[in-house]
């Protein structure tokens, strides 16, 4: 497998054209559509094969590729981000509005990959927790300073 910046365009190109559109989109059946695939047949066969085409190992690659690229261009990494929501949660802190803080702490797990149930038997280093308390604006002051 090639390093993803020098992959460049698949040489097949519905496969292409179905990476970038969903890209564009995020949506994986209306990619499989635009590549002009035929979508005359039942939803379960149009899922199935639509599944198959992003399971491919070089469609994958190309759309991380797309992805990395789209990136750069508007230079957003997870840091970038998690700067965004730190201020939204300060915002949010300072107009009294504990659920928008709340949603931008969320924000920031489910970036940094807090959002999933991990499951491990290891009990050197078992898996991180997050707790999340709501807490009346006088204490948040307090606590953010």
């Amino acid at each position: 497998m090639p390093p993803l910046d020098t992959m460049g365009q698949l040489n097949n190109h519905q496969w292409e054209t179905a990476a970038q559109v969903f890209v564009a989109t995020g949506n994986k059946t209306e990619a499989f559509r635009q590549a002009g695939y035929s979508t005359k047949s039942t939803e379960q066969v149009i899922t199935s094969n639509v599944q198959r085409l992003f399971r491919r190992e070089s469609v994958l690659n190309r759309v991380a590729e797309l992805q990395a690229e789209q990136a750069k261009l508007h230079a957003v990494t997870i840091e970038s981000l998690t700067a965004d929501l730190r201020e939204d949660r300060a915002l949010a802190y300072s107009v009294k509005n504990p659920s928008a803080a709340v949603a931008a702490v969320m924000g920031m797990a489910k970036l940094h990959g807090f959002d999933k149930q991990i499951i491990s038997a290891d009990t050197i280093n078992p898996p991180s927790l997050i707790n999340i308390a709501i807490i009346d604006s006088k204490t948040a002051k307090r606590l953010n300073g």
